[in-house]
C-alpha cells in the first residue's frame, strides 16, 4: 500500500473518528473516568451508524432481510 491511498484513507472523517475512538477508549482505560468513556464509545458507534445507514442505502435493503432469514433458517437448522 503506497502512502497516497494511505493518505486518502486518513482523510475520511469515518475512518478518523474511529482511530480517536480506540485512543480515547484506551485512555479511558488507564484514567478510568466515566465520561471519556462515553465520548470513545460514541466516536465509535455514530461513524459505524451512518457508515451502516449509507451502505444499506446503496444495497437494497430486501436483498439484506432475505440473507437475514436465509441465515437465521440456516443457523437453525
Amino acid at each position: 500500500m503506497n502512502l497516497n491511498k494511505i493518505i486518502i484513507y486518513i482523510k475520511n472523517p469515518f475512518t478518523l473518528s474511529y482511530i480517536i475512538g480506540i485512543f480515547v477508549l484506551i485512555l479511558s482505560v488507564e484514567i478510568n473516568n466515566l465520561i471519556i468513556t462515553i465520548m470513545g464509545y460514541l466516536l465509535l458507534f455514530i461513524p459505524a451508524f451512518i457508515d451502516l445507514y449509507k451502505i444499506t442505502k446503496r444495497i437494497n435493503i430486501a436483498k439484506i432481510y432475505n440473507l437475514l432469514v436465509f441465515f437465521g433458517l440456516y443457523y437453525i437448522a
